[in-house]
């Protein structure tokens, strides 16, 4: 029977892109058709898309990596093959996009495109290829082109996208060749205008309103669960002949598009020309000071790239509004977010008269890279979410790309410091200079699975010698017994941080750092001893780099292979309501040479906020615009709409929670727990200089690793800051 012979019963898959839009889609649809499916993103609502896999009874493996660290995605290959002892197939779906005119593209910007679309799809598609050459598998790879590799797409400007998806259409062919001698297929697929940017259906008012839809003779946006039907056959052996393709979903757009849209664009261009012409004739005879409205304005593009739109108030604003550009995390595919984002777009359609706003919604790391990119070619947001902490603010400020935050404090007659923490400020500014105010709270606590040292018989620990106790116990049952990781510094510098915050004094530790530039102080060596202890008494896992990073630390101990974690609130969105029914906090097991009562000590915090630009700031026409946004950001009502429906802790002072409304898994325990206890800085906050980061993170992973001891972790991070001080 067909139905048979497209079932994928006892196959493997990954899926890259996972956590929305056709990856998300694609990926329940291997499970639905019998495969276990891995997922992999750079955005934790990867965990979601997992538990929907599991939801289906199919096993999965969760995984944050960047598809185009080559070292990321073999780890995570490498991962699968030890859990589940091959791999049949691979959709390399992720990728990124631009839509910068070619005049103005920095280098590094085109770059960045073709390194996530094309090389990252190299990576992926090899370290794929080799698992399956090795494990002697017949399998099938399937590479996410798009059918901007056939056709240049108007009016995006979007050459490096273009190039890169021509690329993955060749690269896949290229492939299907080389590794036709393994009965390895490869193919790819060639979306056309699909909705990606949420999971949630068009309101019927909505289909058609665009002018993609307009330029598709289906009229309407393509689907992703429209993807999932080819994504299934090519993935199973009813297409075992089917190799070195390209399959267009498009609703016709290359041919449509290449034989009538532009002829159909240019006339439509030529009519709005010669009605500008006519009516600037006609009423040159009325009024000679009304100004006639251009063929410019009339043409101008509705909508910018289909797969990631920015959303702009409705109405075009008149000429003396001016158009306020905000970045932030917010997106309106993210249940937890959509509140926030809902809220603020309307906020800005109630203040149309005052300023327009386009609002961009770019998530974690690669946040920075598009910032990084702004800065080079002078396109820095008005105002944009971003790490207030010096080893991250003090660049921009420094190149005064962003105002002190002090000047737009000044400026607001509605937010003050008063109204926030001041042990807050600690994190979100950069020596005496405040970049930012944290819009969220954070906490970092002590989990334990009580289950698991119930099973065992064994206390909760109240000190490190407790730790290492129950540790052997643990090993000897094959758990890890703490789930701390380092890869790039996370997470384990904020642990680091919760030790030394033990330590006698430490605030002068903190204080050294930054200002005396050297970490040779006698309680940061005592740290670092200590870190090495625990690591020789095997108290964190065998690898520390693979399961580095926030959210592979965190799925260690929520999927029940770890006894212990120390984390963070902001992670509790990973956690399961089953692990959190497990789980009880404790306060930090006090550690050697460790002076304070770890009963009223609970690490606080948040560096994350908005910050202004300096170009838009000095601007007289944005910045009351600016003043008015930016109140509203911080305000009362947006920190209980994060509170009540993300999980976001109130950086306010005058906001009290309601247990009762707060629906992420132990948050209210968290928050009952550490709220008012003392705190201590970060380590990032302490670093001088942005530059320097590297190295202190570099030196944590080392340490944690066993590559490197504490004495040469201090010597090798001394010189980064000696250098930095030279400066």
């Amino acid at each position: 029977m067909i139905f048979d012979r497209m079932s994928l019963k006892s196959k493997t898959a990954i899926v890259t892109g996972a956590a929305h839009g056709i990856g998300r889609a694609c990926a329940l649809a291997l499970a639905e058709a019998g495969a276990d499916v891995a997922v992999i993103d750079l955005k934790d609502t990867v965990f979601k898309t997992a538990d929907e896999i599991r939801a289906l009874g199919r096993k999965t493996i969760p995984v944050i990596a960047d598809i185009s660290d080559e070292e990321q995605m073999n780890e995570a290959i490498e991962r699968i093959i030890r859990e589940w002892g091959k791999l049949n197939i691979c959709f390399c779906n992720a990728g990124t996009f631009q839509d910068i005119p070619a005049e103005d593209m920095p280098l590094e910007e085109f770059e960045r495109v073709i390194r996530v679309n094309l090389t990252g799809a190299f990576i992926t598609a090899r370290a794929a290829g080799k698992a399956m050459i090795q494990g002697n598998i017949p399998g099938s790879i399937i590479l996410t082109a798009s059918m901007s590799g056939h056709i240049a797409n108007i009016p995006q400007c979007q050459c490096a996208y273009n190039s890169s998806k021509a690329g993955v259409i060749m690269l896949g062919k290229s492939l299907a060749i080389e590794w036709a001698r393994h009965k390895i297929r490869v193919n790819t697929i060639s979306p056309g205008y699909i909705r990606t940017w949420s999971d949630e259906p068009l309101k019927p008012e909505e289909v058609g309103t665009s002018n993609f839809e307009q330029w598709t003779p289906l009229r309407r946006f393509g689907s992703a669960d429209e993807i999932q039907g080819l994504i299934v056959y090519l993935a199973g052996d009813t297409s075992g002949f089917v190799t070195g393709s390209d399959y267009v979903i498009d609703g016709v757009i290359p041919h449509f598009k290449e034989e009538n849209m532009m002829m159909k664009y240019s006339k439509r261009v030529a009519g709005i020309i010669l009605c500008a012409a006519m009516a600037g004739n006609l009423l040159a005879g009325c009024s000679a000071n009304q100004k006639t409205e251009t063929a410019a304005d009339k043409a101008e593009s509705e909508v910018s790239q289909t797969q990631q739109p920015s959303e702009k108030t409705s109405e075009k604003p008149s000429a003396n509004v001016p158009k306020i550009r905000l970045v932030s995390w917010q997106t309106p595919s993210d249940p937890k977010t959509k509140p926030v984002y809902d809220a603020v777009m309307e906020f800005a359609e109630a203040h149309k008269s005052e300023f327009t706003l386009e609002h961009e919604n770019i998530l974690g790391d690669e946040l920075k890279a598009k910032i990084k990119t702004d800065v080079a070619s002078n396109t820095v947001p008005d105002v944009f979410l971003y790490w207030g902490s010096g080893g991250n603010s003090a660049m921009l400020l420094d190149a005064d790309v962003i105002i002190p935050f002090d000047e737009y404090l000044e400026a607001s007659a509605k937010i003050k410091r008063d109204l926030f923490p001041e042990e807050s400020f600690a994190r979100t500014s950069s020596g005496e200079t405040l970049a930012t105010i944290t819009l969220g709270m954070e906490y970092g606590v002590w989990f334990c699975n009580q289950e698991l040292f119930d099973k065992y018989q064994l206390k909760l620990p109240e000190t490190l010698d407790d730790m290492i106790e129950a540790g052997k116990v643990f090993n000897e049952n094959g758990i890890v017994p703490f789930a701390m990781g380092s890869k790039g510094g996370n997470p384990a510098h904020e642990f680091v941080a919760e030790i030394l915050g033990q330590m006698p004094n430490c605030e002068e530790d903190f204080r050294i750092i930054n200002e005396e530039y050297t970490v040779d102080t006698p309680n940061i060596r005592k740290t670092l001893e200590i870190i090495e202890n625990m690591r020789e008494n095997h108290l964190f896992p065998a690898d520390t780099i693979s399961i580095g990073d926030w959210n592979q630390h965190f799925a260690m101990y929520n999927e029940g292979k770890a006894a212990m974690i120390y984390a963070w609130t902001w992670q509790l969105s990973n956690m399961s309501q089953e692990m959190a029914d497990k789980t009880v906090i404790i306060p930090a097991p006090i550690m050697p040479g460790g002076t304070r009562d770890t009963a009223n000590f609970a690490r606080s915090g948040g560096d994350m906020g908005y910050v202004i630009s300096r170009n838009a700031w000095e601007d007289p026409a944005k910045r009351e615009a600016i003043i008015t946004l930016v109140d509203y950001l911080y305000s009362k009502e947006i920190q209980e709409l994060s509170l009540y429906s993300g999980g976001g802790i109130p950086s306010r002072l005058d906001i009290e929670v309601d247990a009762s409304k707060v629906s992420k898994a132990k948050l209210a325990d968290v928050i009952n727990f550490a709220k008012g206890k003392e705190s201590c800085p970060n380590l990032p906050q302490a670093c001088p200089k942005t530059e320097c980061w590297t190295d202190f993170a570099d030196g944590i992973d080392e340490l944690m690793a066993g590559i490197s001891t504490p004495e040469q972790v201090i010597e090798n991070i001394d010189k980064s800051l000696a250098a930095a001080k030279d400066e």
